[in-house]
């Protein structure tokens, strides 16, 4: 066999010979001895998915191909084998066809079309169409039309929140399983009705419109402004996205005491507006999301400190301290973030701050955001101040507080003391003449040597 191999024209591959080579040494000395181009992997048959994986990186090592198969498994088995293929991002096509033989197998989410297998995206009990009392903008309807075309990408914008605003395509299947990860927590059907005061050319507008899809529910738009829905009369409303900037104008709307729901994006919320929201007395949060995931993983309630998963999300954090979020729904699968959290369980954490603003004071760890939302409940109305790091001979770093008001003095420092850690509290106020902000209005933090 190792002869045909060095000397065959035609790929050859190996096949049952894998067959009960359960261990390192005997498959790398077979795999030497022949130098096959390629292996064929049954997991039925090969040792399940984790010995199917080990297979793997022996052939990589030694610059052998792999392809999968399937071994005669039922819907239950051949669903599970495509989605181990699929993770493995293979570049060429697989043999996955062979549980199509039985007529009386389990249902399945498989489909075939032609001599490609796919997974069924959407779920019968759901109608995919947005209920006939529908109020559209335009910009809404455009984006109907372009969700209903042929393309598996839809085109949007970044709110610019961690940097500056660019064009990117979401993947439309991985729009819907979010939509619908949103759909179960809220408990949102086809007789809910939803509304939007938000740009469908941005992720957040989008992804309120696809929940109406999805569930097929009544779904209101309108023109963003800060005062949204005012001349409006609804007997209720399931579900409204806003940024922090509409939590006034919302609250003094006709709809605000008949709003089931409020999620609120885009932005950092101000104390004031954390209390405002809070006594407002309307179930509202706080999203946690990224661009990657479409829109929101976790959701806080407004007034508690801890994010909570929405289905088909579990947490984790690496040795950072960084969350890292897995998905058995969306076509990423797992994200490392650079957020550090406490993590109360899989499915709960306290955010902390960003990884990249983290303090080292003395092997002190102080998280500038943590002492922002203590300084802002002091800071005067309309002062602007973050906290930063300053080189220091004695602790390496230390932190600062910077603003652009020179009517903040080392007064300030003393009022936060009490009210913070030991060693958490800024050793300086430093005045710039200008804070720089992001096109989103995110501050730039600067670094003092």
């Amino acid at each position: 066999m190792s002869h045909i191999c060095s000397q065959s024209p035609i790929p050859i591959a190996l096949d049952e010979e894998l067959i009960g080579l359960n261990d390192n040494d005997s498959r790398i000395k077979m795999l030497e001895a022949i130098r096959p181009h390629y292996i064929i992997l049954k997991p039925t048959l090969t040792g399940g998915f984790t010995a199917s994986d080990e297979w793997i990186d022996l052939a990589k090592e030694r610059g052998i191909g792999w392809w999968a198969t399937s071994a005669l498994e039922s819907n239950i088995g051949l669903n599970a084998i495509a989605q181990w293929v699929s993770s493995h991002k293979p570049e060429m096509p697989q043999g996955l066809g062979t549980g199509q033989l039985y007529d009386n197998n389990t249902p399945s989410p498989l489909t075939l079309n032609g001599e490609k297998l796919g997974h069924a995206t959407h779920h019968a009990s759901m109608s995919h169409t947005l209920h006939h009392e529908s109020i559209l903008t335009n910009e809404a309807a455009e984006f109907i039309n372009e969700w209903n075309n042929s393309s598996r990408y839809v085109k949007a914008h970044t709110s610019g929140t961690t940097g500056t605003p660019k064009d990117i395509l979401l993947i439309k299947d991985d729009m819907r399983a979010s939509a619908r990860a949103t759909i179960k927590f809220f408990g949102i059907n086809s007789g809910s009705t939803i509304m939007l005061p938000l740009s469908p050319d941005y992720i957040a507008g989008k992804m309120q419109i696809v929940r109406a899809i999805e569930a097929g529910c009544k779904l209101i738009t309108e023109r963003p402004s800060s005062h949204p829905f005012q001349s409006l009369e609804i007997d209720n409303c399931d579900l409204i996205p806003i940024v922090p900037s509409q939590i006034e104008g919302l609250l003094k709307s006709p709809i605000a005491n008949k709003t089931r729901n409020i999620i609120i994006g885009g932005a950092p919320l101000s104390p004031l507006q954390e209390h405002t929201m809070s006594r407002s007395g309307i179930r509202a949060f706080a999203t946690y999301g990224m661009t990657e995931t479409c829109s929101h993983v976790a959701l806080r309630l407004i007034g508690y400190n801890t994010y909570r998963s929405l289905p088909g999300f579990i947490f984790s954090i690496d040795s950072r301290g960084c969350l890292v979020i897995d998905s058995s729904t969306l076509s990423c699968g797992r994200l490392t973030t650079n957020d550090m959290v406490k993590l109360i369980s899989t499915g709960e954490f306290e955010w902390l701050g960003r990884y990249d603003n983290v303090i080292n004071s003395g092997g002190i760890k102080i998280h500038p955001e943590k002492i922002e939302r203590i300084l802002q409940s002091i800071l005067p109305t309309g002062v602007t101040a973050y906290v930063t790091s300053r080189k220091s001979q004695q602790w390496g770093e230390e932190a600062v507080i910077v603003t652009d008001n020179c009517a903040l003095t080392s007064e300030l420092l003393q009022r936060l003391r009490p009210l913070l850690p030991q060693h958490h509290t800024p050793h300086d106020i430093i005045h710039v003449s200008k804070i720089q902000h992001t096109t989103s209005g995110k501050i730039i933090r600067q670094r003092f040597p």
